[in-house]
């Protein structure tokens, strides 16, 4: 999946019709509660939501600073509630070390 984001990075940062289209349609998205939830409001973020029997997955683009792709995939879920705080934990956690290393480049 991380590489699927990436190829679909270039192709939207490099004016491919197709890959701005489906960046955009993945930044419209309805569903808020995993990667996007603990991120700062004006943070971009373009992503995809995956449920089945057990597992909860997030899977995305995130526009900060220095943009990044951050994949989680879960399984044995026996709570989706619980996953879904999970990711939104670890995209916090990876927003502010990535927010951090960007600071101390700029220093």
């Amino acid at each position: 999946m991380a590489l699927y984001l990436k190829k679909v990075y270039e192709l939207s940062e490099n004016g491919d019709p197709l890959g701005k289209e489906l960046v955009k349609n993945m930044i419209n998205t309805k569903f808020y509660d995993r990667l996007p939830v603990l991120l700062p409001k004006n943070v971009k973020i373009a992503h995809k939501t995956g449920n089945y029997i057990g597992v909860v997955h997030d899977v995305g683009i995130v526009y900060a600073g220095r943009p990044y792709i951050i994949v989680v995939m879960t399984k044995n879920v026996k709570n989706e509630q619980t996953a879904n705080k999970a990711i939104a934990n670890i995209s916090k956690t990876v927003y502010d070390y990535v927010v951090a290393q960007s600071e101390k480049d700029i220093d």
